[in-house]
């Protein structure tokens, strides 16, 4: 159903994907910098230096997750974030 296009079958996942754009977006984002390289163990054999790289690469992308989440908990606990939330429930009341 999904390959055929049914769209009893699409518009659910469509109603989905575009109801959580902002969490969909900063997956999209953190992909991007932490997918992991694979790559075929008969060349990293013929290119010592490729395991360094590699391994150079693993510990920016740890470096990475924990600058992620340090931004994050900055971010969550700004004080413009509290104001934000403040005046959208004001206008909610209204």
């Amino acid at each position: 159903a999904l390959l055929r296009g049914d769209k009893s079958v699409l518009y659910p996942i469509f109603q989905w994907l575009l109801s959580i754009p902002d969490r969909l977006s900063k997956r999209a984002y953190l992909a991007r910098y932490l997918v992991p390289i694979d790559i075929s163990p008969e060349i990293l054999q013929q290119e010592p230096d490729l395991i360094d790289q590699l391994t150079d690469y693993a510990d920016n992308q740890s470096e990475f997750k924990s600058l992620h989440k340090q931004f994050e908990a900055i971010k969550e606990g700004r004080p413009g974030s509290e104001l934000k939330a403040e005046i959208e429930q004001l206008e909610d009341e209204r």
